[in-house]
């Protein structure tokens, strides 16, 4: 059985961020591995352009709510200031479970 991540400790963490893929690590510095892998678990696949601010209206706006909810504004920002005028794709999120 995996352990959750809030059972994760530091240094078990600090463990598990340099096996990740080269983007999916890039996130994980940039907001934190629980911010990363719930963004990967909402969003993952999606085509992202990160706002550097809150947009006042629009479909960006709502984008970055959308996204905010998730992560909170300020994890949404940072990726903005992290991917600059960049289209990315968070990767994939796969739930794997074994049956006996």
């Amino acid at each position: 059985m995996l352990p959750k991540f809030a059972d994760l400790d530091e240094q078990k963490i600090a463990l598990i961020v340099p096996l990740l893929p080269a983007v999916a690590k890039e996130f994980a510095e940039a907001i934190g591995l629980e911010n990363a892998l719930n963004l990967f678990a909402e969003f993952g696949g999606m085509n992202w352009c990160f706002a550097k601010s809150r947009p006042p209206a629009g479909i960006a706006a709502q984008r970055f709510e959308e996204l905010a909810a998730v992560i909170g504004a300020d994890n949404v920002i940072r990726l903005g200031a992290t991917f600059p005028d960049e289209h990315v794709h968070p990767p994939l999120h796969h739930r794997h479970e074994c049956f006996a």
